[in-house]
């Protein structure tokens, strides 16, 4: 996930670096054999990029209660941040240091994957997760859902074929989280009941999310948060 903090303070010490080179942010980026042309364009290149991350991640930056006018600046100034004039361009990083610096943002909560995971299944769920920490931080949520729901396929799968010896992956490659669950209960594997609250709640969430309904089902960004918290907790008391 992008961190907006850490992404103003590296648009800042671009910024210092086209002063000390002075960087004529005016020009455009053409490739040149000559050397302070291509370190030019080195250091415009990190201006594009920065400010390029930085104004796809302002409309995913969450503040706390009260903040609410130091966000609206902040994109504001944000917006501006591809001026082609030297000024201009260092009174708005400026603002922007002292804006970040005041705006009470809210810092994302991760997901940490417990060490007691199956290792063979272990680089399988740890991909999922790196890919579904990317998608949160891009604002693609309906995917953080999906995502969440094939982890939990992953690790069902695995405790039931702890506990019978059987590949339901390989028998029944189609069965559905909520028949997966079934037929565990069958077996009598059973899970706390807050767990299983947690797993169907989870599982419902993603089946509105990837099924075609009457009412199209976009997640909210704290909803896919909390389904992702609620992904890492199940992990967590699974595998202790």
């Amino acid at each position: 996930m992008v961190d907006f903090k850490k992404e103003v303070a590296k648009l800042k010490d671009v910024y210092e670096d086209i002063l000390k080179f002075e960087v004529d942010i005016s020009q455009p980026i053409m490739p040149s054999l000559d050397f302070f042309k291509s370190r030019q364009n080195l250091y415009l290149q990190a201006l594009q990029s920065s400010v390029e991350t930085l104004q796809r991640s302002v409309r995913l930056v969450e503040v706390e209660e009260g903040s609410e006018e130091y966000l609206t600046q902040m994109k504001g100034i944000v917006s501006r941040l591809d001026t082609k004039d030297a000024e201009e361009l260092k009174l708005l990083v400026e603002q922007l240091t002292e804006l970040v610096g005041k705006a009470g943002i809210r810092e994302e909560q991760k997901v940490e994957l417990t060490s007691n995971i199956p290792s063979d299944i272990y680089a399988e769920v740890e991909a999922d997760m790196n890919e579904m920490q990317k998608c949160m931080g891009s604002g693609c949520y309906r995917s953080v859902v999906i995502l969440c729901g094939r982890i939990l396929e992953v690790v069902l799968h695995r405790k039931y074929f702890e506990a019978t010896q059987n590949d339901l992956l390989e028998k029944s490659p189609g069965i559905g989280l909520g028949n997966l669950i079934g037929k565990m209960n069958e077996r009598g594997i059973h899970f706390d009941p807050g767990l299983t609250q947690q797993i169907h709640l989870i599982n419902q969430v993603r089946v509105f999310s990837v099924h075609k309904k009457q009412q199209p089902f976009q997640p909210s960004r704290a909803q896919a948060q909390a389904i992702m918290l609620y992904t890492g907790d199940v992990l967590d008391k699974m595998f202790r």
